[in-house]
């Protein structure tokens, strides 16, 4: 096998990728230097067939959603927006883009796949931490195993690690706090830095070198990414992971801590009291098994009076031109933010309950069409917007909602959700992440072909190359006949 050309970046001298890699091994205080360590270990020498089948299997259902969210958003401008918008760190095009077809560099890939599969807010959350894992993780982890053509095991492995170390991180963090997404580019970094070192086959001392490059780096790019858009968090922290794992594999040092080093970095500082969380059942204990996959776009604490609606109008059949009021009792936080009652963009209608009750009312669905522009400014759709209300009532959970309709020939419809489709408690089978796929890979990929790609999701810890996969996510009119990927058509 040819060797993948040497890593380069032109954004750099040598003299501040030192004084970087200076500042990265002086970051940590004492306490947080050594738990680094120990972590950075942990992923070293661990081994995929110690790892219980049932965390390798929830890794491979965390691949299945992830990929069919890329492939859904992949065509979507904000991803050449933010293509266009990066400067490329390599010269080397190593790496293909998911659905796409074209080549580019292993950290624009990893930033593309990262906007791509986030830009539809369809992923997943770690409903403890409140960050995506997988976005960050995966995106930097399949650009650099492409690039390398490692095996669809060795992928595997990493995204366990790495999305372990994310979410690991994250609760030291107390993401959810205001620092919000500083604190989910900083989380995902680490992980992506932890999975692609483990993808370059680095010693511990190498895997602790790029997380500490990954916290530096990934300091600065989560506050630009907090004032820029809480979506674009996971595609910065993938960027950034990657390019600190490949830092560490080609300028490798042995982390110490000089006497006069400057003050712990404010992110670390933060996590330092929370430190035990990094390394408590390390090895026993899977956090990033939590991780829950959004049935619908839009955050998932908007997932409950969705679903209400929707089992409203399936029950009731009720037309929105005979809906004279709607009620909804939310939690406080959600009756806090409910959202722009009337949203002008995409991205405002994901986020916005009044839109999604609407649009949930009227179509009797909740998918990427309904935000799109042209259902913002369908007349039905605004009018009942103006009709919803919404109450806080603190004797419900960010699961739970409760829905009264009143019809104007004085009917009192009422539904309630006491555990959301998607929450802890209620998650997406095996079933429901392939039809969640499906509808995904149906904006990109015929039926066979997104069937083919779906079949090598599933089995991916099969695979010889990696590249299979990602070959079989670009539309076969794009690829040449050689290309196209040799697996067979595995069954489930």
């Amino acid at each position: 096998m040819t060797a993948a050309p040497a890593y380069t970046d032109n954004s750099r001298d040598t003299a501040s990728l030192f004084s970087a890699r200076v500042l990265a091994a002086q970051a940590f205080p004492s306490k947080m230097h050594n738990t680094l360590l120990t972590l950075a270990r942990f992923v070293a020498q661990s081994r995929l067939d110690t790892i219980d089948e049932s965390v390798q299997d929830e890794a491979v259902r965390a691949w299945v959603n992830w990929l069919g969210c890329a492939l859904g958003g992949c065509l979507d401008p904000a991803v050449d927006t933010v293509m266009d918008a990066a400067a490329c760190a390599a010269v080397h095009a190593q790496a293909t883009r998911l659905g796409r077809g074209d080549r580019t560099d292993v950290l624009s890939a990893a930033m593309g796949h990262g906007v791509a599969s986030t830009v539809l807010d369809y992923g997943d959350t770690h409903p403890m931490a409140g960050v995506a894992v997988a976005a960050p993780v995966a995106a930097a982890v399949i650009a650099v195993a492409q690039a390398r053509a490692l095996a669809g095991s060795r992928v595997v492995h990493a995204f366990v690690l790495g999305a372990e170390v994310a979410c690991r991180a994250a609760l030291a963090l107390d993401a959810p706090s205001p620092r919000g997404s500083n604190a989910a580019a900083l989380s995902g970094a680490l992980g992506a830095a932890a999975a692609c070192a483990k993808l370059l086959g680095l010693d511990e001392y190498g895997i602790a070198d790029a997380i500490g490059i990954a916290t530096t780096g990934a300091n600065g790019s989560g506050e630009r990414a907090a004032t820029a858009s809480r979506l674009l968090a996971p595609a910065i922290a993938a960027r950034d992971g990657a390019r600190a794992a490949l830092y560490a594999q080609q300028h490798s040092i042995r982390p110490t801590r000089a006497p006069d080093a400057p003050p712990a970095l404010p992110c670390v500082r933060a996590a330092e009291a929370n430190a035990a969380v990094l390394l408590d059942a390390l090895g026993s204990e899977w956090h990033f098994t939590r991780t829950v996959y959004h049935p619908y776009p839009g955050p998932i604490t908007l997932h409950a009076l969705i679903e209400a609606c929707l089992q409203l109008k399936q029950s009731h059949k009720a037309l929105g031109r005979d809906i004279e009021q709607v009620q909804l009792w939310v939690s406080p936080a959600l009756a806090e933010e409910p959202g722009a009652r009337e949203p002008s963009t995409p991205a405002q209608a994901r986020s916005s309950a009044y839109h999604a009750a609407a649009s949930a009312l009227i179509a009797g669905a909740a998918d990427p069409a309904q935000v799109a522009p042209e259902r913002l400014a369908n007349r039905r759709v605004a009018e009942l917007r103006n009709r919803v209300a919404l109450c806080a009532d603190p004797r419900l959970s960010e699961q739970a909602a409760r829905l009264e309709v009143r019809m104007r020939d004085g009917r009192v419809l009422e539904r309630q959700v006491r555990c959301a489709l998607g929450s802890p408690q209620r998650p997406l089978g095996d079933a429901e992440l392939c039809a969640k796929f499906r509808r995904l890979a149906a904006e990109t990929l015929s039926t066979d072909q997104a069937e083919r790609m779906l079949a090598l999701a599933w089995n991916m810890r099969a695979l010889s190359d990696i590249g299979a996969l990602v070959r079989a996510s670009v539309p076969e009119d794009i690829l040449e006949p050689a290309e196209l990927p040799g697996s067979p058509l595995i069954p489930r």
